[in-house]
């Protein structure tokens, strides 16, 4: 009896991770990090973010974060060189974000995303070792994440790194 109790346990807890995995992209959503790598080089100068300058010249007026919706495919291939995957603007946008982060290419991981009115609230997490110390750390470098995700009718995206 107490092991037919622990198979229906198990087999609840595997059905409610898996709901949980299934509602949280109700937007077919996609991140991409260190997406910087396949940007156009002017593209990523015209976007660059406080703290991230490579010389020793820091200039404060840069925003910290810079975030660009992107709707159609001139855009697109204005901002990127490459990229492995290909786009249906007629189904997806693309929500590009920088900021500037010590683990530029460190994966990082969709945690959350919500609309209030027609502001798109993307949360996202660096996905962490599970060791103490992060061997991949570098002084501050321009880092962007990448979402691809199903058209919707907003003019603004906010994202956070919780």
């Amino acid at each position: 009896m107490a092991k037919k109790i622990l198979i229906l346990v198990i087999v609840l807890i595997i059905c409610f991770w898996l709901l949980i995995g299934c509602v949280g992209n109700k937007y077919n959503a996609e991140l991409y990090y260190n997406a910087q790598a396949m940007m156009n080089v002017e593209y990523l100068k015209d976007n660059m973010t406080l703290w991230a300058e490579d010389d020793f010249v820091i200039d404060t007026s840069l925003p910290e974060t810079r975030t660009h919706i992107i709707k159609n495919e001139n855009d697109f291939n204005f901002a990127f060189n490459e990229f492995p995957k290909e786009v249906d603007f007629s189904k997806k946008m693309v929500l590009i974000y920088f900021f500037t982060s010590c683990y530029p290419t460190s994966p990082y991981r969709l945690k959350k995303i919500t609309i209030d009115s027609d502001i798109l609230y993307v949360d996202f997490q660096l996905n962490k070792a599970f060791s103490l110390g992060r061997p991949d750390a570098s002084k501050p470098q321009q880092t962007c994440v990448v979402l691809f995700i199903d058209i919707l009718d907003i003019n603004s995206v906010r994202f956070k790194q919780v």
